[in-house]
């Protein structure tokens, strides 16, 4: 009984330690780039879209769906940075075992 409440404990702790990080990562931000650094997308740890920047030049250089795409390469790569961030974290709570299927 009494390894069943260390566990208890461990998760718990576990769990805090989960919470926390999610709002310290919340709150930090991450940069996507795509066309060279032309266009720029900036997202906080929640996944949100914080900034957008497309230089000017790019608006008369390439059609729309170009333009889209890269948008989407940007964000892409920001959030990749974003779920890299939470898994290298969520490694030191978890000692190694992963992101245990959070992220």
């Amino acid at each position: 009984m009494v390894d069943m409440l260390s566990l208890l404990r461990q998760a718990r702790t576990m769990q805090e330690q989960v919470k926390q990080l999610q709002e310290t990562v919340g709150q930090e931000l991450f940069e996507g780039f795509a066309g060279q650094k032309h266009v720029q997308v900036v997202l906080n740890g929640k996944y949100e879209v914080k900034k957008i920047s497309i230089d000017p030049s790019m608006l008369q250089a390439i059609e729309t769906s170009q333009l889209e795409i890269l948008i989407q390469a940007a964000f892409n790569q920001a959030s990749d940075l974003v779920r890299e961030r939470l898994k290298s974290e969520m490694s030191k709570i978890t000692g190694g075992l992963g992101s245990l299927g959070l992220f």
